[in-house]
């Protein structure tokens, strides 16, 4: 299942982080149950090079890391061995917030690697995922540990590194050519995957800082056409005629993030590609 461009795609940002703790299993498992196209994701690396999933540069606010370590409450995720992470509770701060529907087997999970979701989602067989590399340039060769893990998991040949060939491996095709996307709000990472893998799919980001950064809209545009990839674009910067001018440039355009389910219709009608939501349960209501 690929974006076409004349589907409304509803992505579910970092699984369903108003149902269940953001960015664990349960969160990614109820978003696939709920039937989302894509679930989206944050990737980071440990000391020991293990991919994880976790937005923040620190751990305060989604585990008990000040409980643990409280000598490294602010301490980059970069600066644990991945055996120090599974110390930690990724899920009981949710139902401390959200005691209405809090659940007994929220305490105690672990932040889940990034290899633990890709199984997870090829074995639901229809959920896509989007993986947003967070800040590369804090991990150098991130690029290459993720699709050494699409090698293992035996989505791309080892040697070629080209997506598998024959007809027992369609359905490994299908997930990499249609149903993993990379994303980054930096350039220069998704120019190194598209060197390294150009059939993985890109998408870069972009809201006001990186826009100006980049030299302008315009310029935006023409880095994501020599990227060959689509533009992901902050909700509080995309103006109809940003998305106009982008959709005539050949790229397809995403929202993040959109909560409300008016607002979301209001994007679509302006005929972008998709937009991510943390509500999915919410926005699956009719459109007319």
């Amino acid at each position: 299942m690929g974006i076409k461009s004349d589907n409304k795609i509803i992505i579910a940002h970092r699984g369903s982080p108003r149902l269940a703790p953001e960015l664990t299993l349960p969160s990614f498992r109820i978003a696939c149950e709920l039937g989302a196209p894509f679930i989206e994701t944050d990737i980071q690396r440990t000391n020991d090079g293990i991919l994880v999933n976790i937005h923040d540069d620190n751990l305060h606010r989604t585990t008990n890391v000040r409980d643990i370590y409280p000598g490294k409450i602010d301490e980059p995720v970069s600066s644990f061995k991945y055996k120090d992470l599974l110390k930690l509770d990724a899920g009981g701060w949710f139902n401390e917030k959200n005691s209405r529907i809090a659940k007994s087997e929220y305490y105690g999970l672990n932040i889940p690697t990034l290899e633990e979701l890709i199984d997870m989602v090829y074995k639901d067989g229809s959920t896509g995922l989007i993986i947003e590399l967070k800040k590369p340039e804090k991990y150098p060769g991130i690029e290459d540990d993720i699709v050494n893990i699409l090698v293992k998991k035996g989505f791309i040949d080892r040697k070629t590194r080209l997506s598998p060939k024959g007809q027992r491996d369609r359905k490994k095709r299908d997930f990499l050519e249609n149903r993993i996307i990379l994303s980054s709000f930096n350039n220069l990472s998704l120019f190194k995957l598209k060197n390294i893998q150009p059939e993985l799919r890109r998408i870069v980001i972009g809201n006001s800082k990186t826009i100006n950064k980049s030299g302008g809209f315009d310029k935006f545009i023409k880095m994501a056409q020599e990227l060959e990839s689509d533009i992901s674009l902050a909700a509080n910067i995309a103006s109809p005629w940003k998305i106009n001018m982008a959709k005539k440039a050949g790229l397809k355009v995403f929202i993040y993030t959109i909560n409300n389910f008016f607002l979301m219709k209001l994007f679509f009608g302006f005929k972008v590609n998709g937009i991510f939501t943390d509500r999915y349960d919410e926005m699956l209501r009719p459109f007319d």
